[in-house]
């Protein structure tokens, strides 16, 4: 059953909108964009829902040269500094983060990891997300890259994510 689902054509979706020097979070164009001017720094999106299993996809594309990145999916978000994250880079790599007192966290991992499954530079990805019980699994233009488990946050918004080195 679809809960919700957005193409960003429409400015009163319920999506943040913020536009600082440091950077961007709004619709643009039929698109959400999310642009990030300071490295070191993550900007968030969400929707401001309450909700445990969820599956999230999203289309996403690096529309910048810098390849020193990463974006996603965020699911069971309790605020901006507790939720999951399924997060890939335009460089190829890939994880999935618990992000607890704002603290990043890889789950079974020590470094992200790379996959041919990711499209590189400024190529579109398909990136999907499930959160059900406690199973985590990120997918990448229909390749499962990570599967984990985790229980700390059963339920809470979903977003997206997107940040600069």
């Amino acid at each position: 059953m679809l809960l919700f689902a957005d193409d960003f054509s429409h400015s009163g979706s319920g999506w943040d909108r913020q536009r600082t020097a440091d950077g961007i979070t709004d619709y643009e164009n039929g698109h959400y964009l999310i642009q990030v001017n300071q490295p070191d720094v993550d900007y968030f999106a969400n929707p401001t829902l309450s909700l445990s299993d969820v599956h999230l996809e999203v289309e996403a594309i690096n529309a910048s040269e810098m390849v020193d990145n990463e974006f996603g999916l965020i699911c069971r978000c309790q605020n901006k500094n507790d939720f999951y994250a399924g997060l890939i880079s335009s460089d190829g790599y890939y994880g999935i983060f618990k992000v607890k007192g704002g603290s990043y966290q890889l789950l079974g991992m020590d470094v992200m990891a790379q996959s041919a499954a990711i499209r590189t530079g400024t190529e579109k990805n398909q990136i999907r997300l499930d959160c059900v019980g406690q199973d985590l699994k990120l997918y990448v233009n229909g390749v499962q890259l990570d599967s984990r488990q985790d229980a700390d946050f059963p339920k809470g918004d979903v977003g997206l994510l997107a940040g600069a080195y």
